[in-house]
């Protein structure tokens, strides 16, 4: 029997140029998942930027020509997540005053949304309801109503703002035309 001399051994290791592409895979996949993560941030602000002045416009227009005792707007936040919805009050056959939900959507999470009155700052808190109301006749702002604190700012007008990260987008309202002007 005979023996080998020299047992041939397949050890190889990877080599550099094989570690760095790897290490490039995985830049490139890296890199790809954050930019979809602030794509998907900056879409959270839009939609909820777009979805809040829709619900205003649309609460401002059923205010002015639908008839109903009332109708209102909040938004409403609950953990992390915040909430749009429009009312209509009106009195049933019974002589019994109805709350009515209309419309209502989520607007998401992974957003901080703070209302700005007169230069100050307050964000929501959870739990913190923003109650508008518009004027049926001239669809100005009656009422902006936020957790029991009624604001009418001299500025005539209040901002909803929403932030992720860097990025943020809000909704101007202005008390005297009811208009609604989106940023983002």
């Amino acid at each position: 029997m005979t023996v080998p001399t020299k047992l041939k051994l397949n050890n190889k290791g990877a080599t550099l140029i094989e570690l760095m592409v790897i290490l490039a895979i995985i830049a490139v996949l890296v890199s790809g998942s954050i930019v979809a993560f602030n794509v998907l941030n900056g879409s959270n602000l839009k939609n909820a930027a777009r979805t809040t002045g829709s619900f205003l416009e649309t609460t401002r227009t059923k205010t002015m020509s639908v008839v109903a005792d009332a109708w209102y707007y909040t938004l409403t936040r609950d953990g992390d997540n915040y909430y749009t919805e429009i009312y209509k009050v009106y009195t049933d056959d019974t002589g019994a005053t109805v709350e009515e939900k209309i419309e209502a959507e989520d607007l998401g999470f992974r957003v901080v949304g703070s209302i700005i009155a007169d230069g100050s700052e307050t964000e929501f808190a959870d739990g913190d309801m923003l109650t508008i109301k518009f004027d049926q006749a001239s669809g100005s702002v009656k009422i902006v109503d936020l957790d029991g604190t009624e604001l009418t700012p001299s500025e005539n007008m209040i901002t909803i703002k929403f932030v992720s990260g860097a990025k943020e987008a809000s909704v101007d309202l202005y008390f005297v035309s009811g208009k609604v002007d989106i940023h983002y």
